[in-house]
């Protein structure tokens, strides 16, 4: 798991377009042409909301990752804040930098 909390942060806030490689694994049009949409306006989610399902997510299958905090959160929406678009994955410093293994009971990031 990358111990980067940020990048999940930001997803979470701004969501994430375009097409994304994962293993070697091509995901974009015309099987995935849709964009994950971010929550930093929605408003049954907050700092702390966002912070404890990444959190639970870097913690789940198998992954031992720290906790994000609502600090966390809240320095990243800050930072962030005249963000219009969702990211693109060479704006999160992929492709080619991280990988995604999968197995049975696991999913784990790391740098390549």
């Amino acid at each position: 798991m990358n111990p980067d909390s940020s990048i999940a942060i930001r997803i979470v806030l701004d969501g994430l377009t375009g097409p994304i490689n994962v293993t070697d694994k091509f995901y974009g049009p015309p099987d995935y042409a849709t964009s994950m949409p971010g929550l930093r306006y929605n408003i049954e989610t907050n700092n702390g909301v966002i912070a404890s399902v990444i959190t639970y997510i870097r913690n789940a299958w198998g992954n031992k990752a720290n906790p994000v905090t609502v600090e966390n959160v809240a320095a990243i929406r800050s930072a962030t804040q005249q963000r219009t678009t969702s990211y693109t994955e060479p704006e999160l410093g992929f492709p080619g930098k991280f990988q995604m293994k999968r197995s049975k009971n696991k999913v784990s990031v790391s740098k390549k």
